[in-house]
């Protein structure tokens, strides 16, 4: 859905962009550029004879930056064409693939029970991922913000971390119990990507002007890293102030390079 989001944006920034060159294009400059060793001349075929006039070696001269300005704005809208018509065939041909809805689809004898769905096809079932872990029990005083999910989480940080993960649906686990080296941790995030199985540790320090947590939050990323995980790869780290100024766009900028 995300993909077929994507493309409908593009469509319609292509459909937009396309219009104001065509208008702009009514308005230009007729005829061409050529340009003979260093020096530009107009040219344009009057009926049927070619016509040219000497525009000297100025590169700003305003003819020949209109005429510039013209072919850029001309080859633009044939990428624009190609890539419109490309568009609209891909949209009419496109069907997502949700295992799910396959399934319902099959006639009585296929009925299959949903957590078969996913192992036929050797996937990880998301929801029941999303639902089936230890979490971590430790102060549970602190969930005091909800998510559009209806987790409870500790800040407005970490509310815009979940809002956009689950915006982007991508499973994720808030807060669960995992093993690190010879030791339980409770990382802030554990996501599923699941077009691959992969999992990504997601951890937001949110006091780094705090002197003691930056300490703890940097023993926190060695932590990681002496344990195998990669930074960007299965372990995100972002960081904050006890203001919470942390950028959504940001956020989604970052889910958007590294998770899908």
């Amino acid at each position: 859905m995300h993909l077929i989001q994507a493309m409908e944006n593009e469509l319609d920034f292509s459909l937009n962009l396309r219009t104001k060159l065509k208008d702009a294009l009514r308005n230009m400059t007729p005829g061409y550029l050529v340009k003979k060793r260093d020096y530009y001349y107009w040219r344009k075929k009057v009926n049927g004879v070619m016509v040219e006039k000497y525009l000297g070696p100025d590169e700003d001269n305003p003819t020949v930056v209109r005429l510039k300005r013209k072919k850029y704005f001309q080859t633009v809208l044939k990428i624009l064409d190609n890539n419109i018509k490309a568009m609209d065939k891909f949209l009419a041909e496109y069907q997502p693939y949700d295992p799910i809805s396959v399934a319902e689809s099959l006639g009585y004898a296929y009925q299959i029970p949903s957590d078969d769905i996913f192992s036929f096809m050797d996937f990880i079932n998301p929801k029941k991922w999303e639902d089936d872990f230890t979490k971590s029990t430790m102060f549970q005083e602190g969930l005091t913000m909800t998510t559009d999910r209806g987790d409870k989480v500790r800040s407005k940080s970490e509310v815009i971390i979940a809002n956009a993960l689950f915006a982007h649906n991508i499973p994720f686990q808030y807060e669960p119990r995992i093993t690190l080296g010879n030791r339980w941790v409770s990382p802030d995030f554990k996501l599923l990507i699941t077009r691959n199985g992969k999992i990504v540790i997601w951890e937001h320090c949110g006091m780094m002007d705090d002197p003691e947590y930056f300490e703890r939050a940097i023993r926190k990323l060695a932590d990681y890293l002496q344990n195998g995980y990669t930074l960007w790869d299965d372990l995100i780290f972002t960081f904050d102030d006890k203001n919470h100024n942390i950028d959504s766009g940001f956020i989604t900028r970052i889910i958007e390079t590294c998770l899908m």
